[in-house]
């Protein structure tokens, strides 16, 4: 598979041998409970599952400690929506489109503060309309309001990926920098994107939201 890591041995988004690709995104929930680290559970899932069927399976009988939104798409097309957290049952619906809740808002001042519900709504009409194409949605990733900078007013992007399945193709996305790869045709590498830190503060809770250099480390597991 070719993915993000997380931490050295998780991963928050990739893509394996057999054209299965996951996203993840957090579910909006403040519940924390029993359960696995989201980034070994994509990791896992990543390598031992062949399709958006087989990765359904596992997060249905998998517990994980937070709630996360994980979107699969294989190769065949076929694509779902897990929403899971450590307090119920995972559901999994047919959607192609996840941010930062799980079917209703549960954490109003966060579903603010990130856009949630206008970054939701944005991406389900470039999704529905006839007019556009996937490199102009692909384009769009880079602008607001799905790409922020990270600035004072508190959060921001730090990488975009596109995943073509079929081609087993791979774009790494920042204003100004393409990186391109695949499984046939691959180089490991690295990339160093700087960012400002900003510490963030919504009704009690606190976020960082990123730290001063990010690197990112192609390598093929």
């Amino acid at each position: 598979m070719i993915a993000t890591s997380d931490c050295l041995w998780g991963v928050l988004d990739g893509m394996n041998e057999h054209g299965l690709a996951i996203p993840l995104a957090f579910g909006g929930r403040k519940v924390v409970g029993e359960g696995f680290g989201i980034s070994l559970v994509v990791r896992y899932i990543l390598e031992t599952c062949r399709d958006t069927h087989d990765a359904t399976e596992v997060l249905q009988r998998v517990p994980v400690h937070i709630a996360y939104n994980i979107t699969m798409l294989d190769r065949s097309g076929d694509y779902a929506t897990a929403m899971v957290s450590p307090d119920r049952e995972a559901s999994i619906r047919h959607l192609d489109v996840a941010t930062n809740f799980q079917g209703m808002v549960e954490w109003p001042e966060h579903a603010t503060f990130f856009d949630t519900l206008g970054r939701q709504r944005f991406l389900e009409q470039c999704l529905r309309d006839p007019g556009e194409t996937l490199e102009t949605v692909v384009a769009r990733l880079l602008h607001a309001p799905l790409y922020r900078a990270i600035n004072p007013q508190g959060w921001g992007t730090l990488y975009s990926i596109r995943y073509d399945p079929v081609r087993g193709s791979i774009r790494c996305l920042w204003p100004g920098k393409l990186w391109e790869f695949s499984f046939r045709v691959f180089e490991p590498g690295h990339y160093t994107a700087h960012y400002q830190y900003v510490p963030v503060h919504i009704h009690g809770s606190h976020f960082l939201t990123s730290d001063s250099v990010m690197t990112l480390t192609i390598g093929m597991l």
